[in-house]
C-alpha cells in the first residue's frame, strides 16, 4: 500500500478505516502536508477497526492505557459512544465537540498470517478446520481421537494506524507497521497496542 500523502479531512476517517489494503513488510512513517504536521497532542480520540467488537474494546483499551502512561488523555471510541457501534462520521465529530480531544488516531488491521501445526501420536487421527474467519481459529473437529492434540500458533498482524488534528480535520501522520508473531488473539492484541504507543511517541505525536 502506498502512504497518504496529501490532506485528508476528518470526514474520510470513515471511508479510510473500512477500506482493507494490500500488507508490507516492517514500519512505513508518512508525514502528511498538513498545517499540523509537526504537532504534537495531548488528548486522543483512539478508535480501533476490527471484525468483533470485544477485539475492539480491548485494543481500545489497551491503547489509551499505553497513552496516559505517557502523559496524555485518551478514551476509547466505544466508550465515547456507548458500546458496540458502528464507526460513523456523525458520532466521532459528535465526540470531539463533546469531549474536547484534539487529535483521533485510528488503527486498522490491513493483514493477518498465522501458522498452526497439530501434532498427535495417534495415527490416523483426521483433523478437519470448520469454516470460518480469524476468530474461528480454534474450531476444529477431531475423528478417531484417542489421546490429547497439540496445537501450535504463531499469528502476525499487520496494521496501518492514521493521526487525525481535530482543529484542522486533517491527517497529520500516518504508519503500517507488521507486529512480531504472537501465540494468540489477546497477546497479538496488546502487543499492537503498545506498538502504537511507541510509533506515536517515536514520531513526536505525543505531547509531554
Amino acid at each position: 500500500m502506498n502512504p497518504i500523502r496529501k490532506t485528508l479531512l476528518l470526514p474520510s476517517i470513515v471511508i479510510a478505516a473500512l477500506l482493507v489494503g494490500c500488507a508490507s513488510t516492517g514500519t512505513t512513517n508518512t508525514n502528511s502536508d498538513s498545517a499540523d504536521a509537526d504537532s504534537a497532542f495531548t488528548d486522543f480520540l483512539v478508535i480501533g477497526v476490527a471484525g468483533d467488537y470485544d477485539s475492539r474494546a480491548q485494543f481500545e483499551r489497551m491503547l489509551v492505557s499505553g497513552l496516559k502512561a505517557e502523559g496524555a488523555t485518551a478514551r476509547p471510541y466505544h466508550d465515547v459512544v456507548g458500546g458496540n457501534k458502528p464507526l460513523a462520521r456523525e458520532d466521532v465529530l459528535a465526540a470531539v465537540d463533546k469531549y474536547g480531544f484534539d487529535a483521533v488516531v485510528v488503527t486498522r488491521a490491513l493483514d493477518t498470517e498465522t501458522d498452526f501445526e497439530v501434532r498427535s501420536a495417534v495415527t490416523g487421527t483426521k483433523v478437519k478446520r470448520k469454516e470460518g474467519g480469524f476468530k474461528n481459529l480454534f474450531r476444529y473437529d477431531y475423528e478417531e481421537l484417542d489421546e490429547p492434540v497439540s496445537l501450535s500458533l504463531d499469528m502476525k498482524l499487520t496494521f496501518g494506524t492514521e493521526l487525525y488534528s481535530a482543529a484542522s480535520q486533517s491527517l497529520v501522520w500516518s504508519t503500517e507497521s507488521t507486529g512480531r508473531k504472537a501465540e494468540n488473539v489477546g497477546e497479538l492484541i496488546d502487543e499492537t497496542a503498545e506498538s502504537v504507543v511507541r510509533q506515536l511517541k517515536r514520531a513526536g505525536k505525543i505531547a509531554r
